[in-house]
């Protein structure tokens, strides 16, 4: 079946959408927490505890980070923005649109190469261009990210360069729009192979792990920081919360790892 690369909404039809859908809850006890796809199950569980802890109701919206930035830019709402890359907080940072007070640098991951488990591939020893070449047959894609504006892909395309592995490999891309877009269609056998975050391929029980990307090849480095200039006491408490020892063990808990880097 062929891949086809997915055509994003118009931005700003999505925004209005936003807008509508999510002013209700801007107001006091509610939170709306505008985050990376890839932080969806540890955030789930941070945000339930914390509601457990407190009362305050939180709403995650959960996309790509370049595409939760162009919203926050357009004037969606939301208390507090995280992002899978640093680029896209620096990108706000320099409008004015999140706090430079209220932001964190903490965490981290790590990217691996994954195939669909029925197909039994073995894991390699090293990434060579003549094995993924061989795994991918004539006609096969490799899931990631969108190189050119998802996380995801930004992270996958500069790691492929540094390895010397893009150049064979570039025509060979099936892009999506966000990490878990990218998970789905690799778990529904559309892709021999995948690029994925490593907190996402341990989601899943249908994925085998081929290889693990040297973390250091290109750091992989998540912020978040509170949006706009004004921020309620309900955002600063959720914020710390995620902060906090409490909340960083529930990352590590779903495979984050934590970064040192201011």
């Amino acid at each position: 079946m062929p891949v086809t690369h997915f055509r994003r909404p118009d931005l700003a039809v999505l925004t209005l959408l936003f807008c509508m859908l999510f002013a209700p809850l801007a107001q006091a006890g509610n939170l709306t927490i505008f985050a990376a796809a890839s932080l969806s199950s540890a955030l789930t569980e941070a945000s339930e505890a914390f509601e457990e802890k407190t009362g305050t109701k939180i709403h995650l919206s959960l996309a790509s980070s370049s595409s939760l930035a162009r919203q926050i830019e357009a004037g969606a709402p939301a208390d507090l923005f995280f992002s899978a890359n640093i680029r896209w907080m620096d990108y706000l940072q320099e409008q004015n649109l999140v706090s430079k007070e209220w932001q964190s640098r903490a965490l981290s991951n790590q990217l691996v190469l994954v195939a669909p488990k029925h197909l039994n591939r073995q894991p390699l020893s090293e990434l060579l261009q003549v094995d993924l070449m061989k795994l991918l047959g004539e006609h096969g894609k490799l899931a990631m990210g969108d190189p050119d504006h998802v996380p995801l892909g930004l992270y996958g395309k500069a790691t492929l360069e540094k390895t010397g592995l893009w150049s064979p490999l570039m025509h060979h891309i099936a892009r999506t729009d966000n990490a878990r877009a990218a998970l789905a269609l690799i778990e529904q056998g559309e892709t021999p192979l995948g690029i994925l975050y490593g907190t996402d391929a341990l989601l899943s029980e249908r994925l085998d792990i081929l290889y693990r990307f040297d973390k250091d090849i290109v750091p992989i480095r998540y912020a978040m920081a509170l949006t706009g200039s004004e921020h309620s006491e309900e955002a600063k408490s959720f914020f710390e919360f995620l902060n906090s020892q409490e909340g960083r063990e529930i990352f590590t808990k779903h495979g984050f790892l934590l970064s040192d880097a201011p």
